[in-house]
Formats: structure tokens, C-alpha cells, sequence
């Protein structure tokens, strides 16, 4: 019987052994990922001891980390605007509803109440729309910037709700409406929702409130 070694199958032996190394590998690391994913949690107003410092308009804000819109950011660091979500149980189902916010300066955005005074009332078509209890909604004028766009807001209060709804990007997206309101001397929060969240106007701030008496500083 000959020893002799054939270095085609020495070659072959070690490119499978690299393979089955680049598998298990890449199999470690969807597990990781998957892992890490399955540990992530909804926003809550509980278990909120974990806070990132977050410095915006001069103020050292600490914010829950599982509020983040996105990955949790680094640690006190200055920044021009904070992505979070809230969940509010304002729909007439009893169902919690998922609200994008982003808190930004005073200066960056105008609240809805001075855009409904200053800018939506000059910009009213005739028509209204009567659809949400306690809110009359009328379109806008379409213009650059505002095409298919209704404000909705309450008639008879002084410092009315305000909220400025558009239809989706296609017609398998639900409309979306967004609110701006002071929530500082220096800052705002802009809140982008789904249309049907509206059913709740008359508790939205109310709920909304909770959650950012929740961060330090604010």
C-alpha cells in the first residue's frame, strides 16, 4: 500500500474545514442577534430604572432606554433632537397605541396651536369634515408642502387640540397626523400618530404627560 499523500485532497479537507468554521460563525451570530432582539421590549411607564443622559436646548435630560425610537444613543451627548416612542391607551378598542415622538428646541418647530392661529386659518377650504366627536376638521388649500392635508381641532376651547393629519404614502398605510405642542421653556414634542388615535384627543395630553413626567430634567 503506498503512503504517498495526494495534495488535492489536503486542499479539499482544509477549504471544508474553513466552510463548516464560516457557518458555525455566522450561525453564532444570527443567534446573538436574535437573542438580543428577543430581549427587546415595548416602552413602559415600569421598570424604567436604566436612563441614558441625553443634553438638548441646554438641559441634561435622562430618558428611559427602552423608549429609544432606534438603538439606545451614547451616553450624554449633545444633540439636536430625541426620537422616542410612547404607548397611550386612547383608542375606543382599549388597544395601547404606539406614538412616535420627538422632542427638539423651541426653536426648531412651531407649536400646532400657533400654526392653527397664524397659518392653518388663512389656509381653511369651506368645506368641513365632521368625523372625530368634538373636532372639526378642515382641509387645506393644497400649496407646496401641504397636498391632501386636513387640521383637525377643537371649536370651542380657548387653547384648542390641534393636529394635522395626512393620508400615507399608499393606500395600504393609514393616515398619519401629527400634534406640536411646548413641553418647556426651551423645548417641544411633536407627536406622529395614526389617524384613528383621534378618537382619544380629549386624554392625549393627558396620557402624554405621564410619560414625561418620567424623564429627569425635562
Amino acid at each position: 500500500m503506498s503512503n504517498t499523500k495526494h495534495p488535492e485532497n489536503l486542499w479539499f479537507n482544509l477549504g471544508l474545514i474553513v466552510i463548516i468554521i464560516i457557518s458555525l460563525a455566522l450561525g453564532l451570530a444570527y443567534y446573538i442577534d436574535n437573542l438580543s432582539n428577543s430581549k427587546k421590549t415595548e416602552p413602559s411607564l415600569l421598570n424604567i430604572s436604566s436612563k441614558t443622559l441625553q443634553i438638548i436646548a441646554n438641559k441634561n435630560l435622562k430618558i428611559p432606554n427602552q423608549w429609544f425610537r432606534y438603538d439606545i444613543p451614547t451616553e450624554r451627548q449633545i444633540v439636536e433632537k430625541i426620537e422616542l416612542v410612547f404607548l397611550l391607551p386612547i383608542l375606543d378598542n382599549e388597544q395601547n397605541a404606539y406614538i412616535d415622538v420627538t422632542i427638539e428646541p423651541l426653536r426648531k418647530a412651531q407649536t400646532s396651536i400657533l400654526l392653527l392661529n397664524n397659518v392653518y386659518l388663512h389656509q381653511f377650504l369651506p368645506q368641513e369634515i365632521k368625523q372625530i366627536n368634538g373636532l372639526i376638521g378642515k382641509p387645506l388649500k393644497d400649496s407646496l408642502g401641504n397636498i391632501g392635508e386636513t387640521v383637525f381641532y377643537d371649536p370651542i376651547s380657548a387653547k384648542p387640540f390641534t393636529a394635522k393629519c395626512m393620508q400615507g404614502l399608499n393606500g395600504n398605510t393609514p393616515k398619519r397626523c401629527i400634534r406640536t405642542v411646548q413641553i418647556s421653556e426651551k423645548l417641544v414634542a411633536t407627536y406622529s400618530f395614526d389617524y384613528a388615535v383621534l378618537i382619544g384627543w380629549r386624554q392625549f395630553d393627558v396620557f402624554a404627560q405621564k410619560w414625561l413626567a418620567k424623564i429627569e430634567g425635562l
